[in-house]
């Protein structure tokens, strides 16, 4: 039987609240730490992402004794690397000619190498005309919309895909009125660019980047060493006019 008076266990109102308040304030001390645990997990995945291209960059050069272009576009008249000699216009960024260099080797054997991937247009002097055949007829277009990791940097909180006035940008698209919407990058190489054909090529050593429009530079090329000079570099994925790279 229960003495007259006796009080029952468990806790008072004030002791509940109490108790919420302390775990209130121990998941307000917890969660920025969370967070920076996770964000510091992502960074870490960006450089890991620099790593290998910088590695599958080096690679290239070791089989062909020259990086990549920068781009394979209409700002490039005469194309270098697994594009050698005359060619026509493919504006196509030169990762395409790196790909099986950091395991990309399946989406390499789906691209189209003597076909255009965009037809974006560029003013200038001495731009080359017409594309390489059509970019959704040859299938180049829509390989362009394959997100890959290896170009994403998880910290970015921007979006991985042209947006719809993008993709009927025709500074920007791969085909206005095609519905494809290119994938972005968080990494590109370090250029020298200029909207007149092969910018890079009419430079002085001195002044040109390891990359540029139809670039053939080397580890040679750097002749002020490769310790101080820039090969790559990461970005926004939003970058230029609000547009991507």
């Amino acid at each position: 039987m229960k003495r007259p008076g006796a009080r029952s266990g468990g806790f008072t109102l004030v002791e509940l609240l109490v108790v919420i308040a302390i775990i209130g304030v121990l998941v307000a001390l917890l969660l920025p730490a969370v967070q920076a645990a996770r964000e510091a997990a992502r960074r870490t995945s960006c450089k890991n992402n620099m790593k290998q291209l910088g590695i599958a960059l080096h690679n290239y050069h070791d089989t062909y004794r020259i990086f990549p272009s920068a781009t394979y576009n209409h700002k490039a008249c005469i194309h270098t690397g697994i594009f050698v000699g005359s060619s026509p216009t493919l504006s196509a960024s030169g990762w395409v000619s790196a790909l099986p260099f950091f395991e990309q080797t399946t989406v390499q054997s789906k691209y189209n190498l003597n076909g255009c991937v965009s037809h974006a247009v560029a003013s200038g002097t001495g731009n080359p005309n017409p594309e390489a055949g059509d970019a959704v007829a040859n299938g180049n277009g829509l390989l362009a919309t394959t997100k890959l990791p290896v170009f994403i940097c998880p910290s970015d909180p921007n979006p991985h895909f042209m947006t719809d006035t993008q993709a009927n940008s025709q500074f920007y698209a791969i085909k206005v009125g095609s519905g494809l919407k290119g994938a972005k990058t968080n990494y590109d190489f370090h250029v020298n660019c200029h909207i007149n054909c092969n910018h890079w090529k009419t430079l002085a050593n001195n002044l040109r980047n390891i990359f540029g429009e139809n670039s053939d530079s080397g580890l040679h090329s750097v002749i002020d060493g490769t310790s101080s000079t820039f090969m790559i570099g990461e970005t926004t994925l939003d970058v230029v006019n609000g547009d991507p790279t």
